[in-house]
């Protein structure tokens, strides 16, 4: 028999609101944490909404509509900070298994009203139906210097539907939680932010002195710094540096092909 995550222990949630009467998302996480991917299972009667370019496979009972889901104002927002404009919804009964394009972790989220998240760029999957994606502005420092957007995802409950919520998200590398307590300071890599409350500010700050940033780390010893009592979310490897090695390696393989037209160009000439 099949075993749905149902409890609040399967979800990630901020303060002690979000009480479950009966499972919001029916669904199972495999391969983590490094090839994920989420079954879900939509119920008669309820629908999921999803990142369009999420979906891996999809039982034929499920009808798929796309839309600017959360209308066109929240639609707009969500795509400055990678999300797609318009999001498919899922209903009808069956399951759809959904994924993304790089190697990583994938976890689900609890979403209460007044409890909301921030997510790195592109990070969400699908959810339930009472949520909107949208996104703001992550602050100059955090965008030049920490290797983030200039603008993150944010996921809260549609305060027209109310209720509470649940979404998966994923990003490369494998996802650790750290809660934050009073007065605690908290330092993250540039790049491995992954979520944190949906009011959570992304300061900048630099360790280990002149020294280290002249002689030692360099740019790596700029990080994103967090002030307790927060949640943060991290991620293990930095998706830059996956899409800098996908960069040179196209490049490599442009400049190697460049050489054997020339060389083959010039044996043409001797001849």
């Amino acid at each position: 028999m099949t075993q749905f995550q149902s409890s609040n222990e399967g979800y990630q949630f901020l303060g002690q609101n979000f009480q479950l009467q009966q499972p919001l998302l029916y669904y199972q996480i495999h391969g983590r944490p490094a090839f994920s991917y989420g079954d879900v299972f939509v119920q008669p009667n309820t629908k999921v909404i999803a990142d369009n370019e999420a979906m891996l496979w999809v039982d034929g009972s499920l009808q798929i509509d796309t839309e600017c889901y959360g209308g066109c104002i929240a639609a707009c927002l969500r795509t400055c900070s990678g999300e797609p404009c318009c999001f498919n919804m899922f209903s009808g009964g069956g399951k759809v298994t959904f994924g993304f394009d790089t190697p990583g972790d994938m976890l689900a989220f609890g979403v209460s009203p007044g409890q909301g998240w921030l997510l790195t760029t592109g990070a969400f999957i699908a959810g339930t139906e009472n949520l909107v994606v949208s996104s703001k502005f992550g602050g100059c420092y955090a965008c030049c210097c920490a290797e983030e957007g200039p603008f993150l995802t944010t996921v809260n409950v549609d305060k027209d539907k109310g209720g509470n919520g649940v979404f998966l998200a994923g990003s490369y590398g494998m996802l650790e939680r750290h809660d934050i307590p009073q007065g605690k300071i908290f330092y993250s890599r540039a790049g491995t932010f992954f979520a944190t409350h949906n009011d959570g500010i992304l300061d900048v700050g630099q360790i280990g002195g002149i020294c280290n940033f002249c002689f030692g780390a360099g740019w790596k010893s700029i990080v994103l710094k967090f002030t307790g009592p927060c949640t943060v979310y991290t991620q293990s490897r930095n998706p830059n540096d996956l899409y800098r090695l996908q960069t040179a390696s196209r490049r490599n393989e442009e400049g190697n092909q460049n050489e054997k037209n020339d060389n083959k160009g010039g044996g043409d000439k001797d001849n």
